[in-house]
């Protein structure tokens, strides 16, 4: 198994453990990065390098989640481009759960349990989506 895939699939456990003890905002991060590290997955079981990820980070001066989700767009949308429907969900979930992710660590917004399962719900459809996408 590869160690992205470990990660997302701990990040996800987590996600979903610290929404048992109430701590809605910490799962609303780790159920981002659960579909982030899966990404990351993707993109090296598909072929990208991870150095040369962080060496076009650099070069671009952009931050590795950008780079990422580009990446992970791009390679998306050249296998399901005529699926039109399915490709402008995904390519609206990952910045949506980003969203959820900055609100949850940047700002005095009190999130509810709602907030924490709709997170843990769009970590697993980007995460299947994926799957399905790539297999």
């Amino acid at each position: 198994m590869s160690t992205f895939l470990e990660k997302s699939n701990q990040s996800l456990e987590s996600a979903n453990l610290l929404a048992k003890e109430k701590l809605y905002s910490s799962t609303v991060n780790r159920a981002y990065y659960a579909s982030l590290q899966f990404v990351l997955h993707i993109l090296i079981k598909t072929g990208d390098d991870k150095d040369e990820i962080a060496n076009q980070c650099k070069l671009e001066k952009k931050g590795t989640h950008i780079i990422v989700l580009n990446r992970i767009k791009r390679k998306v949308y050249k296998l399901r481009k005529y699926d039109t429907q399915y490709f402008k969900w995904f390519q609206n979930a990952l910045p949506e759960l980003k969203e959820d992710r900055n609100i949850a660590d940047y700002t005095d917004n009190v999130l509810v349990l709602e907030d924490a399962h709709n997170s843990i719900e769009k970590a697993k459809s980007i995460i299947e989506f994926l799957n399905v996408t790539f297999e």
